[in-house]
């Protein structure tokens, strides 16, 4: 009996996301599928691994427990870091022969930072 694998499918991904001007963005793509799905970053259409080369401030992680769990991690966002942020799950099934993937996007906005402002009667 041979096992002919389970399309990748992403199944834990945000519907929204915004993040406060200097904070980090912490984004999480959970995928499964046999075999293990891979997963790959993109910002706008550009691959986050070849983003990351140039800008220190972007960190992706991974692992894989039953289910395949990756992390995007950009510290330090400004206003122009907005924009389309997709994670793509992908494995090959039929012993190679088919690709298959899934993928989800998510756009994330950058808000001003929030400053305390004390009012003080005299």
């Amino acid at each position: 009996m041979t096992n002919t694998g389970g399309p990748a499918k992403i199944i834990d991904f945000p519907e929204k996301e915004s993040v406060i001007k200097g904070r980090s963005l912490n984004l999480h793509c959970k995928a499964q599928g046999f075999p293990s799905p891979v997963i790959t970053w993109y910002i706008g259409n550009l691959m986050a691994s070849q983003i990351k080369e140039k800008d220190l401030r972007i960190s992706i992680y991974s692992a894989d427990g039953g289910v395949t769990n990756s992390y995007l991690i950009f510290r330090d966002m400004t206003s122009s870091d907005r924009g389309l942020f997709t994670c793509r799950a992908e494995n090959s099934i039929d012993s190679g022969m088919t690709k298959n993937y899934d993928e989800d996007s998510v756009f994330v906005e950058v808000r001003g930072k929030f400053e305390k402002t004390i009012i003080s009667e005299n």
